[in-house]
């Protein structure tokens, strides 16, 4: 196969927990939807993994995602509960497939929660072909649970060895956004490097966190938001290589949300 022009050119993912709209004084959906917007407008993502997103969020935010389509639904199917959609640039890429998933013994089951987490977990993927090579990946995004106890440590562990299971035997490489709820070297974080997964995400000694708290704890804040990556199958190999990634810090990000959004620019490559 030819070099693609895929090779030459970078794919920009962004994975961001906007935080869901719930009555807290000075930080209220209809205040943060514009900073939002704005914050991802200025990182401009060809891919984009959202956490934590209500219907009616996703409403207002759609106006400035015009150039992108989009997948996913409730945590409880439908409309109901949060959504973990996944967005893509129109322009690039086109959709082949799509699904969702829950993170439990019955993973095809709506809204199912049986190890249990605090609320339903789920991943939210497309297969995607890009338009000018017609080279082919799979884009997913997951909020893995927030239970801070070691019964949570497990919970994500598992959730993690399930998605690896469930993409085992995908062809094309792999984006994974998502908010973790746990840091590089947990044990949700070993088991998608021992699955292949890796992270392209910014800071190896964790400097730069995500969770802040809307400024509350940027003192000594934890990077629990990751953009991982797997390689495609042989004879390709074909993987991304990460030449950029950032925790988008700068105002109003702190304003916007709870956690600050990371975005990696990474070029694909055999």
């Amino acid at each position: 196969m030819s070099e693609s022009i895929l090779t030459k050119h970078v794919v920009t993912t962004m994975s961001y927990n906007i935080r869901t709209a719930v009555p807290q004084p000075g930080h209220e959906w209809v205040d943060r939807a514009p900073l939002v917007s704005e914050v991802i407008a200025r990182n401009a993502p060809d891919l984009l993994g959202l956490q934590e997103v209500q219907e009616h969020q996703l409403q207002d935010l759609l106006p400035g995602l015009a150039e992108y389509d989009w997948y996913g639904q409730g945590r409880d199917g439908g409309e109901l509960g949060e959504y973990g959609p996944v967005c893509f640039r129109r322009a690039r890429f086109e959709q082949l497939d799509a699904g969702t998933f829950w993170l439990s013994d019955t993973p095809d089951e709506v809204g199912s929660n049986t190890w249990p987490s605090l609320y339903p977990r789920f991943v939210t993927w497309v297969r995607l072909r890009e338009r000018s090579t017609g080279d082919e990946l799979v884009f997913a995004n997951t909020h893995l649970d927030h239970d801070p106890s070691r019964y949570g440590d497990t919970v994500r562990a598992r959730s993690a060895a399930l998605i690896a299971e469930r993409f085992a035997d995908v062809d094309v490489p792999i984006l994974l956004t998502g908010d973790f709820n746990t840091v590089r070297g947990s044990e949700a974080h070993h088991t998608f490097e021992q699955a292949g997964f890796a992270d392209l995400s910014p800071s190896a000694d964790d400097s730069v966190g995500t969770f802040h708290d809307y400024g509350r704890q940027l003192g000594a804040i934890a990077r629990i938001d990751w953009i991982l990556a797997r390689s495609g199958p042989a004879p390709r190999h074909a993987h991304f290589q990460s030449i950029e990634a950032v925790v988008d810090d700068l105002a109003p990000a702190a304003e916007a949300s709870d956690h600050f959004p990371v975005t990696v620019h990474a070029q694909f490559a055999d």
